[in-house]
C-alpha cells in the first residue's frame, strides 16, 4: 500500500547580504516528483511493464540468460524470478484482462508467453530475426505484435495463449523498434530508427495505413495516450519528443528533452509523460496537456526502460530501469503547498515536501 511520508529540505534565500537585511522571498511549485525507492532486480534490467491490477511489476534482464524480475508494488522488497526463456531479453507487454505477459528474446529469435498470476512459462516460439518491441491488444481478439529490429517487420499472432506460428499469425513491412497500441481503437505505431519515421497499422484489419509518419532522427520508444489518441515518440539524436495526433498524423510538434532519449511511457489518468534520457540518467516529466516539463535529476545508472502503473492503490508510481546498477528506481509525486516563503537575505529556510513511500 501507499502510505505518506515526509520529505524535507532546506534552500537558501537568494539575495546578496548587506548590512542592512533586506527581506526577500521566494515560492515553490505544488507538484514535483521524487524518486522514492530503489529496488534491487537482476544482472542490466531493460524493459518494464506493469499490470496495473495487481500492482505486479515485470522487468527484462538483458544479460541474464533468459530470465524476468518480477516486483510486488504493494511491497517493493518481495521480488522473485522467472527464469527459462531466451538470451537477451529484452520487449515485454502485459495483457491487462488476464494477466499473460510476454518477452522477446533478441538473440533467440523468439518470444516467451507467461502466466503472470503463476510465474510459469506456457510457451516460448519463434518469431523472426532480432524481436524487441511488443504490445498485446486486449479488445477484441488478444492480438500480439512484435516488432522485428533485424527484419525491419512487425509479426503478429492472432488470439490468446496457448499461440503456434503456424496459426492466425503473419509479417506486416512495418517499423523494427519501439511499439505501442493504441488500446481504444486497435491502432498499433511502431518506430523505425533506420528510415526515422513512425509506421501506423490498423490492427483490426492487419494493413499498414501509414508507413511515412514524420518523427525526429533515430525514433526508439513510442507511447501513446488512449484517451485522446496523442502519440509520444522519442528520438535520439536531436534529444526531443515528438507528439503526434494519431487522429491526424501529420499534426505533429517536437519537444525538447534530455540528450540521447530512449523509452516512454503515458499515465493514462493524466497525461503526464515520462522519457528516459540516456544522456545524463535524468528522466523528462511532461505534462501532455499543456507541454510543458521537468526533470527529474540522478535517476541510476544507464537508465532506459519506465513504465506507469495506471490503476489501484499504486496509481501514478513510476518505474525506471537502471541498466548500470541493476536496480529499478520508482518515481512518485511530492508535493508541497505553495506558500511564498520570506526571510533576511542568507537565512536558510526548511521545506517539508509530502511525497508517496512504498
Amino acid at each position: 500500500m501507499i502510505a505518506s511520508g515526509l520529505l524535507t529540505s532546506q534552500a537558501a534565500l537568494s539575495a546578496e547580504p548587506s548590512r542592512v537585511q533586506p527581506r526577500v522571498s521566494s515560492s515553490y511549485p505544488a507538484t514535483t516528483y521524487a524518486v522514492i525507492k530503489a529496488v534491487g532486480v537482476g544482472n542490466q534490467p531493460f524493459s518494464i511493464a506493469v499490470n496495473d491490477t495487481d500492482d505486479t511489476v515485470y522487468v527484462t534482464q538483458y544479460n541474464s540468460p533468459g530470465s524476468i524480475s518480477v516486483i510486488n508494488g504493494r511491497n517493493p522488497d518481495d521480488t522473485s524470478t522467472i527464469t527459462g526463456l531466451g538470451n537477451e531479453t529484452s520487449g515485454i507487454a502485459v495483457n491487462q484482462t488476464d494477466d499473460t505477459v510476454y518477452a522477446t528474446n533478441f538473440l533467440s529469435d523468439t518470444l516467451t508467453i507467461i502466466k503472470g498470476a503463476s510465474a510459469t512459462i506456457s510457451q516460448t516460439i519463434p518469431v523472426g530475426d532480432g524481436p524487441r518491441g511488443v504490445g498485446v491488444n486486449t479488445t477484441p481478439d488478444d492480438t500480439v505484435y512484435v516488432a522485428l529490429y533485424n527484419d525491419n517487420k512487425v509479426r503478429w499472432l492472432r488470439g490468446s495463449a496457448p499461440l503456434d506460428d503456424s496459426a492466425l499469425s503473419g509479417t506486416l513491412a512495418a517499423g523494427s523498434r519501439g511499439l505501442a497500441i493504441d488500446q481504444s481503437d486497435d491502432t498499433v505505431y511502431v518506430s523505425d530508427r533506420t528510415a526515422s519515421k513512425l509506421s501506423v497499422i490498423q490492427g483490426k484489419t492487419l494493413a499498414v495505413v501509414s508507413n511515412s509518419t514524420g518523427t525526429g532522427s533515430t525514433p526508439d520508444g513510442v507511447a501513446v495516450n488512449d484517451l485522446d489518441d496523442t502519440v509520444y515518440v522519442a528520438n535520439e539524436v536531436p534529444g526531443t519528443l515528438s507528439v503526434i495526433n494519431g487522429r491526424v498524423l501529420d499534426d505533429s510538434v517536437a519537444i525538447s528533452v534530455g540528450s540521447t532519449p530512449g523509452a516512454v511511457a503515458v499515465d493514462q489518468t493524466d497525461d503526464t509523460v515520462f522519457v528516459t534520457n540516456l544522456g545524463p540518467d535524468t528522466v523528462s516529466v511532461i505534462n501532455g496537456r499543456s507541454l510543458d516539463d521537468s526533470v527529474a535529476h540522478n535517476i541510476g545508472t544507464n537508465i532506459y526502460g519506465v513504465a506507469v502503473d495506471n490503476a489501484g492503490p499504486n496509481r501514478g508510481l513510476a518505474y525506471v530501469a537502471n541498466y548500470g546498477n541493476d536496480k529499478v528506481s520508482v518515481i512518485g509525486r511530492a508535493t508541497t503547498t505553495p506558500v511564498p516563503t520570506s526571510g533576511a537575505a542568507g537565512a536558510t529556510v526548511t521545506l517539508s515536501v509530502t511525497v508517496p513511500g512504498v
